[in-house]
């Protein structure tokens, strides 16, 4: 009787499967998958064959071995639905049109040891919780190898990225995370992420954390040779953290007692310096702590110049800060102070007599050198000082006249990004916006400082600003050619020249421009309506935007204006008698926060169009960013401000991310 039941119960399965294909059939101890199908029951199940077409998985409790098989084509490969516990492992899906592996609602999914190629998306979680994804590779995807949407506590661990982007219309993605939580990228790599797309709203990203992404790490993952269109204006990133500018939001302000001059961040953003006129308790200079979650300035130390500072500047590790202005004490113009960071103390270790005021100083990226510019003192304006932190020394090592005083005087000078030019501005009746080149290596004061570009703006220019990526230098000032009062222009460094490129609609004097961290803002300090404005910057278009984006009413000029290294804050100095004269506001908003990204490798990431590459890019405020190691990007950090660079810094510790210099 028992040998009967048998035998009817496996004649019904097979009927059922001669009039259904699709359907599983029993094989030893799982089912086996014949044909595109959807699972209904618990169970384990496995691939019999390569077949075309997908799988839909709508049950609890499923367990797939593909058996390195093939699912080919079909909308989706596989989906699974609002389901538990189950594990997909062993196979290839290809040639997906959207995704090759699709899970929404889910809880504890496995995905081990799968090929996703050629689809749309490798591999996309919606809503997906607690999915452990180990040792798959997603290939010549053409949107994102992994992409997650509001999920949570899923562990990537051992997964490629490679070559994704391929064929793709839009910005493409390694590995995607957006507005998820407590995600894991474990000892991942994203290679050759590629976008065709020319335009600058594009990107190819090893990872990206994107939206209201909190609590996630990437750690030991490496991201590299991701690129973009060599004839266009898209941006590779090794990892990318998104964010949005809106506004200028007023965070916090104290009080000088005198108008301020000038506002500068340390390199850290830890601090803030300015100067200006002599002020409470005799003070023209001063370092307040800076706490980004409270929002508030706490003084640190101050000093008496004797005469007004106009100027300040941070060395790039932001252990000394500098200032020039009038003769003060000891008829000087100006001073390098030695800043104890723990301690908060300023200690005066140099000075240099330029006879004549200094109205800016500015500090070469390599700490080195520091360039002075203002009036004339026996027919020079302008002077590079090598500075010796041993012996406390500053030392003229070249200079250059600006031109004949008293008309000209130098107002403003700054070093290129790479340290081979100094732009400079001031007034004077013809070029008030020059370049010169520098050659460390000859040490003259004869040649070491060659003028090689000069350009008009018709009028006094206030301040000069270059680009993060050097292509680029802002002037501002008083009402010029055309009665604007900003411009932008192009700097050619290989044949050098400059051209005008873009004139700014900012509407009134300008006494201050200063870059964005990333270049896309540029923002002004000025005597108008609007006294701070931040313009958006188009590098494919060559243009700002026709109205600010930011901008904030404070009924005063403001002399000074100064993103922070994260470009979340941004300060200002303005005049006394209307309000603070030193004010601190939010600006960049990175909404992925509380991420963390640990020991990562980023390099090689290229494009065309300057910045062409950047290694990591987040604020290293509202994330932690650290122990990485980034080199041949570009540019290797952007928004990161605890990086040690072997040219400048002493020794790394595990809280800070190496810059290797290009080999």
């Amino acid at each position: 009787m028992k040998r009967l039941l048998s035998f009817l119960i496996l004649l019904s399965i097979a009927t059922k499967v001669a009039a259904n294909p699709s359907n599983p059939v029993p094989s030893g101890c799982c089912w086996s998958i014949l044909a595109p199908t959807t699972i209904t029951q618990s169970g384990n199940y496995r691939l019999a064959n390569d077949i075309a077409g997908g799988l839909i998985i709508a049950a609890d409790d499923v367990q797939i071995d593909c058996e390195n098989k093939v699912i080919d084509g079909g909308t989706i490969g596989i989906s699974v639905g609002a389901f538990n516990n189950v594990i997909i492992k062993n196979g290839t899906v290809r040639n997906a049109i959207t995704n090759g592996i699709e899970a929404t609602n889910a809880v504890n999914i496995e995905i081990l040891q799968m090929n996703l190629e050629s689809n749309a998306v490798g591999l996309s979680l919606t809503n997906v919780q607690d999915g452990k994804i180990e040792n798959c590779t997603a290939r010549e995807n053409t949107f994102a190898g992994f992409w997650l949407q509001d999920s949570s506590r899923n562990i990537f661990k051992q997964c490629l990225a490679i070559d994704n982007g391929q064929g793709g219309t839009s910005s493409a993605y390694g590995f995607l995370s957006d507005n998820g939580r407590s995600n894991i990228f474990e000892q991942c790599n994203a290679q050759s992420t590629i976008t065709t797309q020319t335009g600058e709203e594009f990107v190819a990203a090893g990872f990206a954390l994107t939206g209201s992404e909190i609590c996630t790490k990437i750690i030991e993952c490496e991201s590299f040779d991701n690129t973009t269109s060599t004839v266009g204006f898209a941006i590779p990133y090794g990892i990318l953290l998104t964010y949005t500018f809106t506004a200028f939001v007023p965070a916090t302000n104290v009080s000088h007692g005198n108008s301020v001059q000038a506002v500068e961040w340390a390199p850290n953003g830890k601090f803030l310096a300015i100067g200006g006129l002599n002020g409470t308790n005799a003070a023209d200079v001063r370092v307040y702590a800076f706490d980004p979650d409270t929002k508030t300035l706490t003084l640190l130390a101050s000093f008496d110049h004797g005469a007004n500072i106009l100027s300040v500047s941070w060395s790039p590790d932001g252990n000394f800060l500098a200032i020039g202005g009038v003769s003060g004490t000891g008829a000087v113009e100006v001073r390098v102070f030695r800043f104890d960071q723990s301690a908060g103390t300023l200690t005066s270790v140099a000075t240099f007599a330029h006879a004549a005021t200094v109205n800016s100083v500015d500090w070469s990226p390599d700490g080195k050198f520091l360039a002075i510019g203002g009036a004339e003192a026996v027919t020079i304006e302008i002077r590079v000082l090598r500075f010796n932190p041993t012996a406390g020394t500053l030392t003229s090592v070249a200079d250059v006249s600006y031109g004949v005083a008293p008309a000209n005087v130098v107002l403003s000078v700054n070093w290129s990004p790479d340290g081979n030019f100094l732009g400079a501005g001031g007034s004077g009746a013809t070029d008030q916006v020059r370049v010169y080149a520098f050659n460390p290596n000859d040490l003259s004061t004869v040649t070491a400082l060659t003028q090689v570009a000069m350009a008009t703006h018709g009028n006094t220019v206030n301040s000069v600003n270059w680009s993060p990526n050097g292509k680029f230098l802002a002037i501002g000032g008083t009402a010029g050619t055309g009665t604007f009062r900003a411009r932008i222009f192009e700097f050619n460094a290989i044949a050098p020249a400059l051209t005008n490129i873009d004139d700014v609609n900012y509407l009134a004097t300008v006494f201050s421009v200063n870059w964005s961290p990333d270049g896309k803002f540029l923002a002004f300090g000025g005597a108008g309506v609007d006294s701070i404005a931040a313009f958006g910057f188009s590098i494919q278009q060559q243009a700002t935007t026709a109205a600010p984006v930011a901008s904030q009413v404070l009924a005063a000029n403001v002399l000074s204006v100064n993103w922070g290294p994260d470009g979340q804050f941004f300060a200002s100095g303005q005049v006394t008698g209307v309000g603070n004269e030193i004010r601190v506001f939010d600006a960049i908003a990175f909404e992925s926060t509380k991420n963390i990204l640990k020991n990562n490798i980023v390099y090689c990431n290229v494009g065309n169009e300057c910045p062409s590459g950047i290694g990591i890019s987040g604020s290293s405020f509202a994330n932690a960013i650290i122990g990485n190691t980034a080199y041949e990007n570009t540019i290797n950090y952007e928004f990161v401000t605890n990086v040690y660079n072997s040219g400048i810094n002493g020794s790394p510790s595990i809280l800070l991310n190496v810059s290797i210099p290009p080999f």
